[in-house]
This record gives C-alpha cells, sequence and structure tokens, in this order.
C-alpha cells in the first residue's frame, strides 16, 4: 500500500480567518485570527477526506505552529502564492 505524502505549498491569508490548534478531539478554546496578509503553509490536497471534530479540516503551519480550519474557509480565505523563479 502506497501512502500519500503531505507536501505544503505556500499561501497567502487574503481574508481574515479564524483557526484552531488540536486538543484532542475538539477545537482549543482560544482560536488564533490570521489577518490578512500571513503566510502560512499548507497541502490542501493532502486533507481532502480529513475530519477532525467531525469536520473537513485543512490543517497548516503558521508561526511555528499547527492549525485546523475547515475546508471552505481556507477555499474562500486563501490563495496559493506562485512559485518562487
Amino acid at each position: 500500500m502506497k501512502s500519500q505524502l503531505e507536501s505544503r505549498s505556500q499561501y497567502v491569508v487574503i481574508h481574515r480567518l479564524t483557526a484552531y490548534t488540536g486538543q484532542g478531539e475538539g477545537y482549543a478554546a482560544d482560536p488564533r485570527i490570521l489577518e490578512k496578509g500571513a503566510i502560512i503553509w499548507a497541502d490542501p490536497d493532502f486533507w481532502k477526506d480529513k475530519r477532525w471534530a467531525g469536520q473537513l479540516v485543512v490543517r497548516f503551519l503558521c508561526d511555528n505552529a499547527w492549525f485546523y480550519v475547515d475546508q471552505e474557509t481556507f477555499a474562500s480565505s486563501t490563495r496559493k502564492m506562485p512559485a518562487g523563479p
């Protein structure tokens, strides 16, 4: 059986969004607000069918911390940055 590896790309937040850290099976009590312009690293294709706390989510890295956000919010609040030269 072949295992898919997570391959993160750089994204920019285009609309303010609320992200959550993992805490057992639910969201952490203190959500983090990410402002427009924040840079994150994510692989939404890897997370396509993954659930956390009953929701379809994307996990991403920002400021050396892992966060989760539902897939719809991720899609509407971020844009993939173009690849470098």
